[in-house]
């Protein structure tokens, strides 16, 4: 294929490797992106490793340290905040009350006093728990406390066809990793004493109770009688 070694389009494998720690051991995570395309003269990308992208041979890797503060864009640096009590706002419209987990986390509309969040009021917020009738949430980065590696394998490499927008590949592979890991090895809270609960308990749906009847009417027409309801 031909080749642009000043601006070349790639298709690249990118991992981000990071560890987390558990209350029994560490855990060591990469969590993979295929990006078609990149654009490296104009993309969002660490400058160190664009710049070496740019010659990187089809099937060759370039590894680079990565700040958690580069998959921020530009959202304001955020905190750990201390706030009333009832700045959870966990009753939805037409929903069930939700109660916090520690460690768990919740869309940023649900807590209020919060600064403004160019990000969109989705982006979720972790939860870290109730003390002295206030509660502590975390709205950093989930990779915040994490040492993060970045790596890129080159899988094709061409001429650019045409300029476009540039396109946040951090962002986008940044997008839900470091959700699953622990709080500073804290145990998430996962479970709750009704976490698998149902609001109609002990009500059989209508479609359940016909389905359950349409069973028993194919089964007893066609002799397996005994087979449907055990001998």
């Amino acid at each position: 294929m031909p080749e642009d070694p000043e601006f070349p389009t790639l298709d690249i494998d990118f991992s981000l490797i990071w560890s987390s720690e558990t209350q029994k051991a560490g855990v060591r995570h990469a969590d993979s992106l295929f990006a078609a395309g990149v654009d490296v003269s104009v993309d969002r990308l660490p400058e160190e490793m664009a710049a070496a992208l740019r010659t990187c041979p089809v099937g060759g890797d370039v590894e680079r340290p990565v700040s958690a503060a580069f998959f921020s864009g530009d959202a304001p640096a955020d905190t750990i905040f201390d706030l009333p009590g009832d700045a959870f706002r966990g009753n939805p419209p037409g929903g069930a009350a939700i109660t916090p987990s520690v460690g768990r986390y919740y869309p940023r509309r649900m807590i209020s006093g919060l600064p403004d969040d160019p990000v969109g009021r989705t982006t979720p917020i972790r939860y870290l728990g109730r003390r002295d009738g206030r509660i502590a949430v975390d709205t950093r980065h989930p990779l915040a406390d994490h040492a993060l590696i970045l790596s890129a394998t080159v899988r094709d490499r061409r001429a650019r066809p045409s300029r476009r927008q540039p396109i946040d590949w951090g962002a986008r592979l940044a997008d839900g990793p470091g959700m699953q890991a622990c709080w500073r090895g804290r145990v998430t809270e996962f479970l709750s004493d009704d976490a698998f609960a149902r609001p109609d308990e002990g009500r059989i749906p209508n479609s359940t109770r016909s389905l359950e009847w349409s069973l028993i009417s194919t089964c007893a027409r066609s002799g397996l009688w005994a087979i449907c309801i055990g001998e």
